[in-house]
């Protein structure tokens, strides 16, 4: 009888024990891909926290889960090294967050839009490249320049601006060769610049 009582008293502890674990870990999950805000891509290799002390990275194609999550609000924060940061409260409720788009704001401050009007107004043109390490000139890209007053600045894989404001910049370039040239420039421009389509 005490042996019952004993191993009933056990196997009751066990139960607790075992569900207490299965509370604390939680079974909802958030999942998604992290764009830019600005182009809508998605962003490689993002970094994700949430609580205090947890994270994970986005994968190559943006795309990222967090799981073992209870019912509650969450602030998640979304830092791309060549991109900005951002965070957001989500609130989950018994139900997982699958598939979302999750957008990243770059702050451009010094490259952007306005800065490029700007420079177009004053004759300065400019176009931003991030190409890697060690830059790349194509011969094609000393003509194109002198042809279309354009210069280029190569950054190698220093990131000095954030990706979203090349890009913001760029389009601004592009629109005004388009305006003055007609399209008649794109056959002779180098594929790789940031913006380009």
């Amino acid at each position: 009888m005490k042996m019952s009582k004993l191993l009933s008293s056990f196997l009751l502890i066990i139960s607790f024990a075992s569900s207490a674990q299965t509370l604390s870990t939680g079974s909802l999950k958030i999942s998604g891909r992290v764009v830019s805000k600005l182009t809508g891509d998605p962003i490689p290799y993002c970094q994700i926290t949430y609580q205090t002390n947890r994270g994970t990275l986005s994968d190559s194609s943006g795309n990222f889960k967090i799981i073992d999550l209870h019912s509650g609000v969450y602030k998640i924060y979304f830092q791309a090294l060549d991109r900005g940061s951002n965070d957001t409260l989500v609130t989950i409720e018994n139900t997982d967050l699958l598939g979302m788009d999750w957008p990243v704001h770059s702050s451009c401050t010094e490259i952007n839009q306005n800065r490029a009007l700007f420079d177009i107004s004053i004759g300065k043109l400019k176009l931003f490249l991030q190409s890697g390490d060690p830059p790349i000139t194509y011969f094609s890209q000393k003509r194109f320049s002198k042809k279309y007053e354009v210069q280029f600045y190569e950054f190698g894989d220093l990131i000095q601006y954030p990706f979203d404001c090349l890009v913001m910049y760029n389009q601004a370039v592009f629109q005004h060769l388009d305006n003055k040239f007609g399209r008649h420039w794109r056959k002779d421009f180098r594929p790789n610049v940031p913006g380009y389509k």
